[in-house]
């Protein structure tokens, strides 16, 4: 009838899985939920120190080129010196232009190469930033597929609570019904027992359909 077909249903869906497992499904699946959500708030955490360094590096690296820029055109200046030094004016020889044109150089090569170190680090914190990006989105999908598995343990959960009700609540109905047979059977000689156990019958049988209806 409805009711055995409800309780098999609900059964099927259970996939033989007892109470004690669904709860421990459970349980697993939260305490898994809230390890990814600490993961998901330290990769926040390193994303951001990781953007305000990276940020930082870039500003510096412009520092680094505006510094190439004026020494190329102090260079530049120099090279077209004549009789006097650009700094304190006084009369510049021709070794003094040469050591300031190497000086200028030297300073440049060093700028030149602070800068590269410094570029070569912010590329690999860019890189840093991309991955940290990256397993944020992997923890955030982690996250959804996880909720949806929860709502399943809580679902099933449920549908073994309600299993469980309905099949006492099956059990107590069909002892009714049975109890009210036999009495049936033994008015059978007494009519109005009999039109009585008849009407309890017919009752009890309208009970059980009304259960299999929910």
């Amino acid at each position: 009838d409805a009711l055995n077909e409800q309780l098999a249903n609900a059964a099927q869906k259970l996939k033989g899985r007892d109470a004690k497992g669904l709860a421990d499904s459970l349980a697993a699946g939260q305490a898994k939920f809230a390890q990814i959500e600490n993961d998901r708030a330290a990769l926040r955490q390193k994303l951001d120190e990781e953007e305000k360094k990276h940020s930082a590096m870039r500003e510096q690296s412009a520092v680094f080129r505006s510094a190439l820029e004026l020494n190329a055109k102090t260079a530049k200046n120099a090279g077209a010196l004549e009789g006097s030094c650009p700094v304190c004016k006084r009369a510049l020889a021709a070794h003094d232009k040469q050591r300031l044109e190497k000086e200028l150089r030297d300073e440049a090569l060093k700028i030149t190469n602070e800068k590269d170190a410094l570029d070569a680090q912010v590329k690999k914190a860019a890189e840093s930033i991309s991955l940290i990006r990256r397993n944020i989105e992997d923890a955030q999908k982690a996250r959804d597929t996880l909720l949806g598995e929860i709502e399943s343990a809580k679902r099933s959960l449920e549908i073994h609570a309600e299993l469980a009700e309905k099949g006492e609540r099956k059990a107590a109905a069909d002892a009714e019904l049975k109890s009210a047979a036999l009495q049936l059977e033994k008015s059978a000689f007494d009519e109005k027992a009999l039109e009585a156990q008849r009407e309890v019958l017919t009752a009890l049988r309208e009970n059980r359909a009304k259960l299999g209806a929910q």
